[in-house]
């Protein structure tokens, strides 16, 4: 696996979720483990800067629909 680095668009996004979804079964304490910890704060921060979650349209009631 790459070394992680700062997510700054959408392509890198999706990129990033899907290594995610390939590391989300690995062993506790396994260096996979800490790749997916640090994976998913990466995610979040890219998250909290990209998408308004104040917006009534991101409400997950909203866009479960």
């Amino acid at each position: 696996m790459r070394t992680p680095k700062v997510i700054s668009n959408q392509r890198q996004y999706e990129r990033t979720l899907r290594t995610v979804e390939k590391l989300w079964n690995s062993r506790p304490g396994s260096k996979a483990q800490d790749s997916l910890a640090m994976l998913a704060l990466l995610l979040e921060e890219y998250e909290k800067r990209t998408f308004d979650m104040e917006d009534p349209a991101c409400h997950p009631s909203r866009v479960l629909k």
